[in-house]
């Protein structure tokens, strides 16, 4: 997650693993070097390009993909 002055951004590590995927490609980093899934992020600039039903999706999907560390 990033966030500067006029805008958001929420990355994926695996975004290549969600659906829809997200609409952003452009994501430096060692994730996505030698890795067949890719990092994909969605930027946001205002509060209309906020749709919390699908960020929330992409979380929940996120969160059982494989590599996730949960704590007991």
């Amino acid at each position: 997650m990033w966030s500067f002055k006029n805008e958001f951004a929420l990355g994926f590590i695996a975004g290549t693993l969600l659906d829809p995927e997200p609409p952003v490609t452009k994501m430096s980093g060692p994730w996505n070097r030698n890795s067949e899934y890719k990092a994909r992020r969605i930027d946001i600039k205002n509060e209309s390009e906020f749709d919390e039903k699908q960020i929330r999706s992409w979380i929940m999907q996120a969160k059982e993909l494989p590599g996730w560390a949960k704590i007991e």
